[in-house]
């Protein structure tokens, strides 16, 4: 008897590492499996966060993207919304549902402010009449440009705290800003804007070593790298703008994700859509917001085609359509109704 009892327990601390590498990958599919949303801080003003997160449990929504672009809602805006009682009291709320949140931003006009360009002009891009501009973007290959960038994203990120430990600190959001100076015109669009990805993501590792941060395969963006290889911890961030839903992702958009799936890890990609992106639907007119069309077929279409190539991560802009003014014009059942069936279509029993 007392062998067996010592067998017993030898046999019962063996399995120890199996439970808990079990736990383990649970927990880690979980984290990867988000059903998220991309909202402006003024979506959620508009609601207020109890509303907002009422909504969002209902749809079985698990991360919350907030965003800024620097031309309608900047980073201050973002932060001012941060700091308010609704701020604090969504990030709160968050925490309780076990609704995570990210900040999905483009950044660089802010983290390079184009006030110094009469000092500074070869911080910025050569276009392609040979120019120097502080347009979009900036020069990738100024060293002198990434001392004012380290020191203004390491403020940054002192407020900004992703609870999933992802940044998205995107390039300026055009087809035609990208650097074409005698170091940088040999790399692709694609090519430069790793090359500031991988540089970004150095200095944000300083602040938060678990940090990781996207590559956005993003307009001129889609296709893959050709030169640049992604550090540990860049994962690939696809969205496929411009698309018509009523047919599904275009050949060449399907091209450029899966070559990209082969230079970033299909275990961390992620997919940005636009199926509930009310903004994009109403030409990013204020004085429009036209109805968001919806069709479940389409949105379930698009998923299994992801999830095929090992995809598990997804958010959609629904920016305007978590919004009062949309639930006054196009009604406000319809509209929590389509973001229900997009959770619906995302969750995995």
């Amino acid at each position: 008897m007392k062998y067996r009892a010592i067998y017993i327990v030898i046999l019962l601390f063996s399995l120890i590492p199996v439970f808990i590498f079990c736990n383990r990958n649970e927990t880690i599919m979980q984290k990867e499996a988000f059903r998220g949303v991309v909202l402006y801080p003024s979506d959620m003003r508009s609601l207020g966060a109890d509303r907002l997160i009422h909504i969002l449990k209902k749809a079985d929504i698990n991360l919350i993207g907030i965003h800024s672009n620097t031309i309608t809602e900047d980073l201050d805006s973002l932060k001012i919304y941060l700091e308010s009682a609704d701020g604090r009291l969504l990030i709160d709320l968050c925490k309780e549902n076990n609704i995570d949140v990210e900040y999905e931003c483009h950044v660089l006009q802010e983290i390079l402010p184009r006030s110094l360009f009469n000092e500074h002009p070869e911080y910025f891009r050569v276009d392609t009449n040979g120019v120097r501009t502080n347009d979009l973007n900036i020069c990738f290959s100024s060293e002198e440009a990434w001392i004012t960038i380290e020191k203004n994203v390491t403020e940054l990120v002192k407020w900004m705290k992703p609870t999933t430990n992802r940044y998205f600190f995107w390039i300026d959001d055009s087809y035609d800003g990208f650097c074409n100076c005698d170091k940088c015109k040999t790399y692709s669009p694609s090519d430069q804007a790793l090359i500031y990805e991988n540089r970004m993501l150095e200095i944000v590792r300083k602040v938060n070593p678990k940090a990781t941060l996207a590559h956005l395969a993003y307009a001129s963006t889609l296709e893959a790298p050709k030169t640049v290889k992604p550090q540990e911890g860049i994962f690939l961030e696809f969205a496929p703008i411009g698309r018509n839903y009523a047919d599904p992702l275009p050949s060449e958009q399907y091209k450029a994700l899966k070559e990209n799936l082969e230079i970033f890890p299909k275990e961390t990609a992620h997919i940005l859509e636009y199926w509930l992106d009310v903004s994009m639907f109403s030409g990013w007119n204020r004085d429009t917001w036209n109805k968001v069309p919806w069709d479940t077929n389409f949105c379930k279409r698009d998923v299994e085609l992801y999830r095929g190539l090992g995809i598990n991560s997804f958010t959609t802009f629904a920016t305007w359509m978590l919004h009062q003014c949309y639930f006054e014009l196009h009604g406000e059942n319809e509209a929590i109704e389509a973001l229900r069936e997009y959770g619906s279509i995302l969750k995995r029993e």
